[in-house]
């Protein structure tokens, strides 16, 4: 029973890591309803390493092109990876109890916001590519995405095109600085917890990555169809959702 839960909750993770509705409180909602016994730490950093293997299967290649000469795509990677890190590392362990979930409402709806706005400049097909300007201000984005309901994804993709920039470049330098952050969040989470079945933790983090790997698949085809409605409907009901529970 523990294995199909995990994987139920690896399928969560997978798909609201990448895809523009925030994962902040998708997994803790999932946790709850199915009353999940795993230790919280060790099935968090087992589905994170999912994520991981996700962004990295489908950006193997562009992954690889960061460690060529000149390095400017590293630099502009890890630039764009500051705020987040300095966030993180002001909080620390704070951060839940900063950001806590009663304002979850609020976050899906900007984020809905954001999107509706990101469909617009998607139209206008602009053609930058990934500068340092654009790289900080993703950055911005990634870490204003820490508040709870305030999508990742939908955050730094929406910021990069409002300032122009291309929306394959856009999408692709966003799922990379997805991987910087996940890393971050296994560090932070290997720590001593408890002993835990492998078989559960296995399936969770087969599951986040299939599931990973699909929904970075599905967002990037909603991004070349300038379309990105289903998931401002999704945001705000989810929204008026959160507010009725």
């Amino acid at each position: 029973m523990e294995v199909i839960k995990c994987v139920i909750v690896g399928a969560v993770q997978g798909l609201t890591e990448f895809l523009p509705v925030s994962s902040s409180g998708h997994i803790l909602i999932a946790q709850r309803l199915l009353g999940l016994e795993c230790d919280a730490v060790t099935l968090s950093l087992a589905l994170h390493l999912g994520t991981l293997a996700a962004v990295a299967a489908v950006y193997f290649k562009e992954f690889l092109r960061l460690f060529r000469p000149p390095f400017g795509r590293l630099g502009l990677l890890a630039l764009a990876s500051l705020p987040a890190a300095a966030v993180g590392l002001a909080l620390g362990s704070s951060a839940d109890a900063l950001f806590g979930g009663g304002f979850l409402w609020a976050g899906f709806l900007l984020t809905a916001v954001l999107l509706f706005f990101a469909e617009k400049a998607m139209k206008k097909n602009y053609s930058g590519g990934i500068t340092a300007g654009r790289a900080a201000i993703m950055g911005l984005a990634q870490a204003a995405a820490l508040v709870p309901g305030l999508s990742r994804s939908g955050a730094t993709v929406s910021a990069g095109l409002l300032v122009k920039g291309d929306k394959a470049e856009v999408t692709t330098f966003s799922f990379l600085m997805s991987a910087p952050i996940i890393v971050g969040a296994c560090a932070a989470r290997f720590s001593g917890g408890a002993a835990v079945s492998p078989l559960p933790l296995l399936a969770g983090f087969l599951s986040a990555a299939l599931f990973g790997f699909l929904a970075i698949r599905l967002f990037a085809r909603f991004v070349r169809a300038n379309n990105f409605l289903p998931f401002r409907i999704y945001l705000i009901v989810a929204a008026v959702a959160s507010i009725a529970l």
